[in-house]
């Protein structure tokens, strides 16, 4: 996944999903619902932030068990 990444260092989101899918054979992007959590950067700047993103990375059940 690193190598595939370093390959493509401009890639959106889409992209790298479907990077990993090619990887992996399959990828969650599912969505957390809910009230926008209260993030605070250390530094803004000088730019005026309207919005941030948060990825949330791991492995399902049945990949992180040992094979």
């Amino acid at each position: 996944m690193l190598e595939w990444l370093a390959r493509h260092p401009y890639a959106t989101a889409d992209e790298v999903a479907a990077g990993v899918r090619g990887l992996l054979g399959s990828v969650s992007t599912q969505a957390v619902e809910g009230p926008a959590p209260c993030l605070e950067p250390s530094t803004a700047a000088g730019f005026v932030i309207d919005e941030a993103e948060v990825v949330f990375w791991g492995l399902c059940s049945d990949c992180a068990k040992p094979s």
